[in-house]
This record gives C-alpha cells, sequence and structure tokens, in this order.
C-alpha cells in the first residue's frame, strides 16, 4: 500500500505540477498527514522538489508547488525497428538530455547492434550528471514474459534475444524493460494527454479507456500500462499487423499472406500507392516524416492522384482502426507515426469515416501529438517507471 500511495502522488506530481498540497491530497483522496509523509520520502529520494505556486496557503503563507525534480536522475529510451535505431536520454523532469539516431539494417546481428547502442548510450551519458535510474527498450516485436529481452521479432529477424545481458556492460545495476513498439507508443501518448488535462485542472483520463495506434513500416496497437512490471509485456499489447484486411491485397513478405494491415497500410504500402507522385524518401532516419509532408503537399497543390491516394488511405486506415475498436472497446484512440505528417485533415477524413460506423459513433479520435517520436519517448518513460519503483522499493526494504 506504502508503494502504490508513493506511486499515485508522484504521478500526480508529474501530470499535474507544480501542485499544491492541498490539491494532491484532493486529487488523490489521502489524507494530509499521509500527503505530508509521502513528499517527504520523495524529496529525500531526489524525485521531487518544491518551487513557488500561485496563491497563498491557509496560514497566509506563499503556496508552494511540486514538480519532479531536475537536473539529478534520467532514464533512456531505445529504439529497435526495422527501419530505425535510437537512443533518448531524459530527464525525469522530461527535458531531453540528448539523443542518437541510426538506420538499422534488418538482419543485422542483434549482439553487434546492441554493442553499438551501448557504446551510444555511455558517450551521451559521458557528458551528463545524471544518474540514470532506468532503461525502457521498444522493439519491433515481441518482448519475452519477464520484460527483459525479444523473444522473436519478424521485422528484425531476431529471435530469443537477451537484451539485458547484452547491454548490463553499459548499464551495471541499472533495472531494464523491453515491451513491443506500440505498447511504448500508448504509454508517450497516454501521458501526453495526461499532462494536458492535468495543466488544465481536468480530470485525468483512465488507462482503460485509450487504444493507440501507431504506424510505421509495420502497424501495432497497445494499452497503456501501468507501474506494476510483473505483468507480461503481452497483457498491454494488440498485435493486429498481420490481421488480413483486405484478401485482394498485396502480398506480405514478412508473414506470407495477401493483404494484411501492414501489407495494405505500413509505409512500404504507402510508398508503392504514391509511387507515381515523383516523391522521394530522404536517408535520413526520419524518412517518413518528410515522405508524408511532401506527399500532403503535393495534395495541397490541388493534385488529384494524391487527392486520391489519400482518400483511399483514409478508408483503409479507418476499417483497421474500426477493427481495433470493436476488439478492444475503448471510449478513445489516437494515431502516432505517419498519418500524422499527412495533416490533420487526414487523421480527420479517418475519424469521419470511423464514426460513420453504427457502433463507432461515439469514439473519439487524435492525432498521437508525438508522432514518429512515440515509441521512444515512451520507452525513456518506462525506464523511468521502472528505475522509480525500484527505487521507491529500495527505500521500503
Amino acid at each position: 500500500m506504502r508503494e502504490h500511495n508513493q506511486v499515485l502522488v508522484l504521478g500526480l506530481i508529474q501530470r499535474c505540477s507544480p501542485i499544491t498540497r492541498p490539491e494532491l491530497g484532493r486529487r488523490s483522496g489521502l489524507t494530509k498527514a499521509s500527503i505530508t509523509r509521502i513528499v517527504q520520502e520523495l524529496v529525500s529520494q531526489d524525485l521531487v522538489s518544491e518551487v513557488p505556486a500561485q496563491g497563498t496557503s491557509a496560514g497566509g503563507r506563499p503556496a508552494t508547488g511540486l514538480r519532479m525534480r531536475a537536473g539529478v536522475l534520467a532514464s533512456v529510451g531505445v529504439e529497435l525497428r526495422i527501419d530505425r535505431c535510437a537512443v533518448l536520454l531524459r530527464d525525469l523532469s522530461g527535458v531531453e538530455l540528448g539523443r542518437w539516431e541510426g538506420r538499422m539494417v534488418p538482419g543485422t546481428d542483434p549482439v553487434q547492434v546492441l554493442s553499438e547502442v551501448g557504446q551510444r548510450i555511455q558517450a551521451l551519458r559521458r557528458d551528463c550528471p545524471h544518474h540514470v535510474v532506468g532503461v525502457g527498450v521498444s522493439v519491433g516485436g515481441a518482448a519475452t514474459d519477464d520484460g527483459q529481452g525479444i523473444a522473436a521479432s519478424l521485422y528484425l529477424g531476431w529471435k530469443d534475444v537477451d537484451v539485458a545481458r547484452l547491454l548490463a556492460p553499459y548499464l551495471p545495476g541499472v533495472p531494464l524493460r523491453v515491451l513491443d513498439v506500440s505498447r511504448c507508443a500508448a504509454q508517450a501518448s497516454f501521458e501526453y494527454l495526461s499532462y494536458q488535462a492535468g495543466q488544465q485542472g481536468d480530470q485525468l483520463p483512465d488507462r482503460s479507456e485509450l487504444v493507440h495506434l501507431q504506424c510505421g513500416i509495420g502497424l501495432g496497437a497497445g494499452c497503456p500500462g501501468g507501474w506494476d512490471t510483473s505483468l507480461p509485456p503481452r497483457e498491454s499489447s494488440l498485435p493486429v499487423g498481420h490481421i488480413p484486411l483486405d484478401p485482394s491485397g498485396p502480398l506480405c513478405e514478412t508473414c506470407g499472406w495477401n493483404g494484411c494491415v501492414d501489407s495494405v497500410l505500413g509505409f512500404t504500402a504507402l510508398m508503392r500507392r504514391t509511387e507515381d507522385l515523383r516523391v522521394s524518401p530522404s536517408q535520413d532516419p526520419r524518412y517518413m516524416e518528410d515522405y508524408c509532408r511532401q506527399v500532403a503537399a503535393v495534395a495541397a497543390d490541388g493534385d488529384r492522384r494524391a487527392a486520391g491516394v489519400l482518400a483511399a488511405l483514409a478508408d483503409d486506415l479507418a476499417r483497421a482502426v474500426v477493427m481495433i475498436a470493436l476488439l478492444a472497446r475503448p471510449s478513445r484512440m489516437t494515431i502516432g507515426g505517419w498519418p500524422v505528417y499527412l495533416g490533420p485533415d487526414f487523421v480527420e477524413e479517418v475519424g469521419r469515416r470511423v464514426r460513420a460506423h453504427q457502433d463507432c459513433g461515439s469514439l473519439s479520435i487524435s492525432v498521437g501529438e508525438l508522432g514518429d517520436d512515440a515509441s521512444l519517448v515512451g520507452a525513456s518513460m518506462i525506464g523511468a517507471d521502472v528505475g522509480v519503483l525500484a527505487r521507491l522499493t529500495d527505500q521500503a526494504s
């Protein structure tokens, strides 16, 4: 119960900062004495700091707010996708401290890739005084049940990869958790929505209400998880990428079926549909963003072919969203990845088509503001959660 209450209070501070002690009590339902004790514990762990807040306290003194302490603790996010390998170092207050991105070559030996990742983490930490508390790893594939490795990745051609062991020399003693790309992106999307609500003084969203769809080379859906790291990673993932969507669709080289979600809506399919528009991808790790912005610009200039492609994409994406919505029954869905860069009108059109379905009329659909960065940022958030929980557990023992 003690750790549960600490996590509850810390989550409110993350999303509603700067937040006063009375407001913490109101939102959490905990007593004044409990709030006082928990805040003291969090301050002693270098997790929280006091800052001036608006208004005055009950005794007429200037009000004091609480926020995540900056400049002391950090987490690492690692992303392993078919098209990109990335490392993000992030202060627990949410400030980015450094990153590295490179193109991934499918089939590359995982030992070689994770050795490069480890060296990049060390390079980012070299000029950073922060203490790293945890690591989150986002993978284009399935994580092992213990969250310490990769069970299998059809995209990368990897199987039974012990990520924790391979990164341990570069991060000795630092707790780690591996989750799939969509689950990490869902975490980032949920935290972003929660922060927006907290800053506006609104009620915070419930994790069970949201499903996030991340679109890249492949597609995956996920639900934001909580702090309970004992739950298997698959509990919050919806691996929809190879569900058949259109029997007459193109052959998927990964699963061997025609018309699965990935083959119809993956970024490779988008490029195939737009090849007549004379748009060329760059060699930058963020090539998806650049390519989609070019396609959107061609359509905005009145090109009928581009407009037709976007209409067909919106229709196919809407069918995938309806399928996920009927399976998971969320009240809200966010979409991240390449659709974000086709512009707000595209996502709005997807939402309009989804709500035309009789069972999805009330479903709220919005853009995941982090776009293609969602899974990397989400991995760093999960690393922070794992590290903070370990820190609180050590304190209790």
